[in-house]
């Protein structure tokens, strides 16, 4: 399949790029990475959003552009984009599946 060099998601989906945080022992030595280090990423973008069947009223998502957010260790669909290298994933999620936004948090 080839890359893709842009990437809408639709209703209630979130393009996240999967980010490496900076862990570091109290030496300040920077640690190996782990797979705890893959499960955090940055929201890349959002759909629009579901709309209520009942009442016709919109369901915004409950993140935006910009945020980091905690990933859950499975599920979300990867994609391939055409300017990420080896080391970068882009993955979209249902904003129901991620587990929460991130404050305070410094990533690579």
């Amino acid at each position: 399949m080839n890359k893709l060099t842009s990437f809408k998601p639709l209703l209630n989906r979130v393009m996240i790029k999967r980010v490496l945080v900076k862990q570091k022992s109290a030496a300040g030595l920077i640690l190996s990475n782990n797979n705890q280090s893959q499960r955090y990423g940055l929201v890349i973008s959002v759909g629009p959003g579901l709309t209520n069947n009942k009442t016709g009223n919109s369901i915004p998502l409950q993140v935006k552009v910009g945020e980091y957010v905690l990933l859950p260790e499975y599920n979300g669909t990867k994609v391939d984009m055409e300017d990420s290298d080896k080391d970068v994933d882009y993955m979209v999620y249902k904003d129901t599946e991620l587990l929460g936004a991130l404050e305070g948090v410094k990533m690579l």
